[in-house]
């Protein structure tokens, strides 16, 4: 429900920007109607012994138990507490969180909105005009609309990181905060490019990876307000890592992607106040 500027695509690539809009939270959202919830008055055993027979889920939204058949959704329960094995002969009432705004977010809100809160608020009810509608937990970043948003933001960012390097470095000055190995890489791929075979040079910068990239600002101190150079490296190793992941559709949820957006987004604005 709420809005963060910092995750606005304010920046000179607004296609970005409109693809992140169009990429809500209601994408990944697992429908109202198919939801698994328990009522408030089951006992605990009771929830866990059904469960057992189904897919396991860290989280319930809690119902009511009304006998009119609306079915409200009144709090959520988590199982882990009673995974640890507390409280079986209790009700879910006495254990589940009443429902407050704290649970709730717009259907219509960006994914990477959500992520930035991810670690915090890991479970939200998805709210619309005609109420809760849905639910989105954290196992639902591995979605393709998630994995779109995620990737669209790493690749927005590699290309800003480009822009920069250019404005700062002219005639290819980058070249020397890269090792002696990369630099001499990249030489061979430009002369490669340039021959009469190939003659597809445009400009040096196009045959740098994103650790060369990443190398490059570093260096140059171009993250010194937010990160000192061993925290850009980690979170840009990162960044790099679940890029790869998102590209050749593999398991990313290890690399902590909401801590990697949420560093992303700062390292882009010490990117666009050097700008």
């Amino acid at each position: 429900m709420t809005d963060h500027p910092e995750t606005d695509e304010n920046h000179p690539h607004d296609e970005f920007g409109s693809l992140q809009r169009g990429l809500t939270v209601e994408m990944i959202a697992t429908r109202r109607y198919d939801l698994v919830t328990c009522r408030n008055d089951e006992l605990i055993s009771e929830v866990m012994e059904r469960m057992s027979s189904t897919e396991r889920y860290d989280y319930l939204p809690v119902t009511d138990g009304a006998n009119d058949g609306a079915d409200r959704i009144v709090g959520l329960y988590s199982t882990i507490e009673a995974a640890a094995g507390g409280g079986d002969a209790e009700r879910i009432y006495e254990h589940s969180c009443p429902l407050s705004e704290e649970f709730l977010i717009g259907a219509k809100t960006r994914i990477l909105d959500y992520m930035v809160e991810g670690h915090a608020k890991p479970v939200r009810f998805v709210v619309s005009d005609y109420g809760i509608v849905g639910i989105v937990t954290l196992s639902d970043l591995q979605k393709p609309p998630a994995r779109v948003a995620l990737f669209a933001l790493i690749t927005g960012f590699e290309i800003t990181m480009s822009e920069v390097i250019e404005s700062r470095f002219p005639c290819d000055d980058w070249m020397q905060l890269l090792s002696g190995g990369r630099r001499q890489k990249i030489k061979e791929e430009i002369e490669k490019s340039r021959s009469p075979e190939h003659d597809s040079f445009v400009q040096s910068l196009l045959f740098t990876q994103f650790a060369d990239k990443s190398d490059i600002l570093i260096e140059s101190k171009a993250f010194e307000r937010r990160f000192t150079k061993t925290q850009a490296r980690k979170e840009l190793k990162k960044t790099r890592q679940i890029r790869d992941r998102l590209a050749h559709a593999n398991e990313y949820a290890s690399l902590d992607p909401c801590g990697v957006v949420g560093a992303l987004l700062e390292l882009r604005q010490c990117l666009d106040q050097r700008a």
